[in-house]
């Protein structure tokens, strides 16, 4: 077997574990001479580096998150929980600071924060840092935030939702199985000692189609996706255009089927057609979760459409 073959193998199931499918793809990435890709790929091993945001992957962050704080008086002898809202923050910039989220650890720590069992209804958290919280607690004195009684804050987490979690090491795991598959189509031979490297064309185009545009590489703006406007009716695809496109589908598709939906819509044009078909047939067969409270025919019905108008032959 064939080490792309292994990495789709693993990459398709639930058995192999997304960092020994890293592992090897850090393989392949060596023996293509891909630095794109190796960086990459060490990175979601190693963790990213948290001082350089613009190397962090779209998918990684920012968001952002309510945060739960608990707030006391000076002696300590009386304690109460309350909400803290990003939309009492006047400044975006230092709502921004204490509200947003980026994960740049390791693929393997966020595995294990999105199986680790948990408590009924309880899901892992992030803790604010001191810093944060004397921001906050500088906001209340300044009569800039709600302040519960004469309290300050003591502390502060956000929740990371298990399901959340899971969104993004399927996003990581579905990037390797287009990968491979993209190169597999390109060459049978990538990944092989003697094979070809990114000084072919196909196979550097297979790299830059999943790396480097999916991933936002060098840019940390992703397409935000506003699920709570869409509607069946009102969904407007424009040619051509992935942004349109992908919103539109969220009304129907998971948040890991929606990451794998936009890597077929931004695969080279002459495979497009192909990639998008092939994850219809997968929401099809179940493979890819629809939306909460929509039927897989209806997805089924939406989506063909919408892709007929992203792809301009509806």
């Amino acid at each position: 077997m064939s080490i792309l073959s292994e990495i789709i193998d693993g990459a398709s199931g639930d058995v192999v574990g997304t960092g020994t499918i890293l592992r090897k793809a850090l393989v392949v990435a060596s023996r293509l001479q891909s630095s794109d890709l190796k960086r990459w790929v060490r990175n979601e091993l190693d963790g990213y580096d948290p001082k350089a945001p613009e190397t962090l992957p779209s998918y990684r962050g920012p968001f952002a998150m309510q945060a739960d704080g608990l707030f006391t008086n000076e002696f300590g002898t009386l304690r109460a929980r309350y909400q803290l809202g990003s939309n009492s923050v006047a400044d975006s910039k230092v709502r921004s600071y204490l509200f947003d989220i980026r994960l740049v650890q390791p693929i393997a720590e966020l595995e294990d924060l999105a199986t680790s069992p948990v408590a009924s209804g309880a899901h892992p958290t992030m803790a604010w840092d001191q810093t944060k919280v004397a921001a906050w607690n500088t906001l209340i004195e300044a009569g800039k935030v709600p302040r519960p009684g004469e309290l300050h804050l003591f502390s502060a987490r956000q929740t990371l939702p298990q399901s959340f979690l899971a969104g993004i090491i399927g996003q990581v795991r579905t990037t390797l199985l287009s990968l491979a598959l993209d190169l597999e189509e390109a060459d049978p031979a990538a990944g092989t000692t003697e094979g070809p490297t990114v000084a072919d064309p196909e196979i550097a185009d297979a790299v830059r189609a999943n790396v480097i545009q999916i991933n936002n590489y060098g840019s940390n703006n992703p397409i935000t996706l506003d699920r709570t406007s869409m509607t069946t009716g009102d969904a407007t695809v424009i040619h051509g255009d992935v942004e349109s496109f992908v919103s539109a589908a969220a009304a129907y598709l998971s948040s890991e089927g929606l990451a794998e939906l936009q890597q077929a819509a931004t695969a080279p044009p002459e495979k497009r057609e192909t990639r998008l078909t092939r994850v219809l047939q997968r929401v099809e067969d179940g493979a890819i979760k629809v939306a909460t409270g929509v039927g897989t025919n209806v997805a089924v019905a939406n989506l063909t459409t919408l892709i007929s108008l992203y792809l301009g032959t509806g």
